[in-house]
């Protein structure tokens, strides 16, 4: 009885090890899809993407200065846009919470981000990535 225990606890052991992999390298990834320098006070920008990978998150980071992001507008690779209350304050060196893109895995063509400068020390540099 023990034996057979053994046995059944070490599939089940062996099963666990080789999904394991396979699950940590999907979507667990985060790609950098571009990025933009931040010149003005209040303004937006776009960061272009190449539209032929699917994402299913999306993520900011920030560098140099903290970001206030107002709101977010993601552009498919069908040409449709949807926009997304996104109103968070990024501090220097940190990420925004991950944005979970509706409809799951989407292919992006562009992110469009409206945004207020949250002090006036380094230029800010955004960049956007993307979790598969």
């Amino acid at each position: 009885m023990a034996t057979r225990r053994v046995m059944v606890l070490a599939s089940l052991a062996a099963i666990v090890a080789m999904a394991t992999p396979g699950l940590a390298q999907r979507g667990a990834a985060w790609e950098e899809l571009g990025k933009k320098e931040i010149e003005g006070k209040v303004d937006h920008d776009k960061i272009k993407c190449h539209g032929n990978d699917t994402y299913r998150a999306l993520q900011f980071r920030v560098s140099g200065s903290a970001v206030k992001f107002l709101r977010i507008q993601v552009e498919y690779g069908n040409h449709k846009t949807r926009a997304y209350p996104f109103q968070v304050l990024v501090a220097p060196n940190g990420a925004s919470p991950v944005l979970d893109l509706v409809g799951g895995d989407r292919d992006i063509t562009n992110v469009e981000f409206w945004y207020e400068k949250a002090s006036w020390g380094k230029k800010p540099e955004v960049r956007l990535y993307g979790r598969r």
